[in-house]
């Protein structure tokens, strides 16, 4: 289905909408139009509230990229793994993850210790199921508990490997994503508010 699909990057979205939307509209066969900028659901503005604040349509704080959720360890473990992914849509990555030796080197390593979000989830089941249960004496939930996390660790650690296995192996073939080419490093705010400013007849200083 690869030549019947296309994928848009988030950024791409909030920081480039016209021309992303405009791409998308000649692939669709479809006449551009301004509308197409308004971010609607059933015909409806479609209006996000989040943290007291309210918004329709782009937005360049959204495409900001956080990695604080995310270990330098866990870094290095997604761009061994998606190396193809970052390279093919235009994000950044140290270039020697394109090395197969240090690829297979971190995901032999690496995936034997738990990701930060993993760990965090664990400190949740032990806090809200396992301690109660065992000040309750109720051995089963722990137990289940327990596996529960246990075959999630096994299973993060098969999938891993699978993967990179199958990808240095047999190669992988991705979406094709219609990107902006000069994209190459995470977007700038001032930049993506400059483009929401021209998208909108606004003026730029």
């Amino acid at each position: 289905m690869g030549s019947r699909t296309r994928a848009l990057r988030f950024e791409d979205l909030h920081c480039d909408t016209a021309e992303t939307m405009r791409a998308l509209s000649d692939w669709l066969g479809l006449p551009y139009q301004a509308t197409s900028l308004d971010s609607t659901f059933n015909g409806i503005p479609y209006v996000v509230a989040r943290d007291g604040k309210s918004w329709s349509g782009p937005r360049f704080e959204q495409a900001q990229r956080h990695s604080r959720n995310v270990s330098l360890k866990d870094r290095a473990l997604l761009f061994a793994l998606f190396y193809e992914n970052f390279i093919a849509w235009n994000y950044p990555c140290p270039k020697i993850f394109g090395n197969p030796m240090v690829r297979c080197l971190v995901l032999v390593l690496f995936p034997l210790v738990p990701m930060k979000t993993e760990i965090f989830v664990a400190r949740t089941v032990f806090k809200c199921r396992v301690l109660p249960a065992l000040r309750d004496g109720n051995l089963s939930i722990v137990m289940n508990s327990l596996l529960r996390i246990l075959f999630c660790r096994l299973g993060i650690i098969w999938l891993s490997m699978r993967e990179v296995v199958r990808r240095l192996a047999y190669g992988k073939k991705l979406l094709q994503v219609d990107h902006r080419d000069n994209a190459v490093d995470p977007p700038d705010s001032s930049d993506c508010c400059r483009r929401l400013c021209l998208e909108r007849g606004l003026e730029v200083a």
